[in-house]
């Protein structure tokens, strides 16, 4: 896991595993669970979810409501200081469905219009190692958010232009989309990525 995922889950101890913003983010929908107490079962349908099997003695909870592994989000929240930016995401004022956190203004304007977030729908249409593409749609501008590790590798293009990709919710990805249809990509460029690639090529020639 990189450092900015452990990060926020609270380091070794993980103490903040239990946040459901977490859930959110990480499109957490079921939860395997063992010998859960009356108690905690209250705190997970407080948080959405809900028992739907039970196995031996284990129980599946589910959330129907999880956000999706790509989203758009119309309103934002800056700051530039890595621990407050990840206290502010922790806290209960923070809303992963709405807004997103930043490390800088994305230069674009955010959009109260809660009408704008009906219009808004992302088709993944490949995902693979290297290379994940996606279409959207949206009446106004916003923050395409994946819900997949931010590194910096990681390169984004809109409309087949290259296209930053942003630092969202500290540990993974985001791109400035403006409002209409898109085609959005993110590859895998890195150069010991392509250096290793030739290396391995090159040694398995050597041995045939």
């Amino acid at each position: 896991e990189p450092r900015w995922y452990q990060k926020l889950l609270g380091g070794m101890s993980m103490q903040n595993m239990g946040n459901p913003h977490l859930w959110d983010m990480t499109n957490t929908r079921y939860l395997l669970m063992a010998s859960v107490s009356p108690a905690l079962t209250e705190q997970l349908a407080a948080g959405g979810f809900h028992e739907v099997k039970r196995v031996q003695n284990f129980q599946i909870f589910e959330k129907p409501t999880a956000l999706d592994r790509a989203y758009i989000v119309h309103q934002w929240e800056v700051e530039p200081d890595e621990d407050k930016r990840d206290a502010l995401i922790l806290s209960s004022r923070f809303e992963p469905r709405l807004q997103v956190a930043l490390p800088a203004a994305p230069g674009i304007a955010a959009s109260t219009d809660g009408a704008a977030y009906a219009a808004d729908t992302v088709t993944i249409d490949a995902y693979e190692n290297d290379r994940i593409s996606l279409r959207t749609a949206s009446s106004a501008d916003g923050i395409l958010v994946l819900s997949d590790n931010w590194y910096p590798a990681w390169k984004g293009y809109l409309d087949g232009n290259p296209a930053e990709v942003l630092r969202a919710n500290s540990a993974f990805r985001g791109l400035v989309l403006p409002a209409g249809r898109h085609t959005v990509e993110f590859r895998y460029q890195s150069e010991t990525y392509k250096t290793g690639k030739l290396l391995t090529l090159a040694g398995l020639l050597y041995v045939l």
